[in-house]
């Protein structure tokens, strides 16, 4: 998987265990080095029957940096109290046409 900067990708995460609409809290983060370079909360995404959908802007994707990989998560609690993450996402981040907001 790869990002592209300057553009707006969704991202997906479905679930094997749980419904995605018990989750009460969560929050996909997006690093880089070990630091969170992007951070959205439930209310940033969308709940659906396939799963749990982020969409970037061209300002979230144009602060990834192309010298490092990028390491996509999400971390949930449901309303029932289970707390859990996602698989780490490992993505490489590419330079677009245009590296600025159009």
């Amino acid at each position: 998987m790869e990002i592209i900067r300057g553009t707006t990708p969704t991202l997906i995460f479905t679930f094997s265990e749980i419904e995605p609409s018990d989750i009460s809290v969560c929050y996909m983060l997006i690093k880089q080095r070990g630091q969170t370079i992007i951070e959205k909360t439930l209310s940033d995404g969308v709940v659906s029957s396939e799963g749990l959908s982020f969409t970037l802007t061209q300002t979230d994707t144009l602060a990834l940096s192309t010298a490092n990989s990028a390491q996509v998560l999400l971390d949930w609690k449901t309303t029932g109290g289970v707390r859990g993450r996602s698989n780490v996402y490992d993505c490489a981040v590419k330079m677009a046409g245009v590296n600025n907001v159009i």
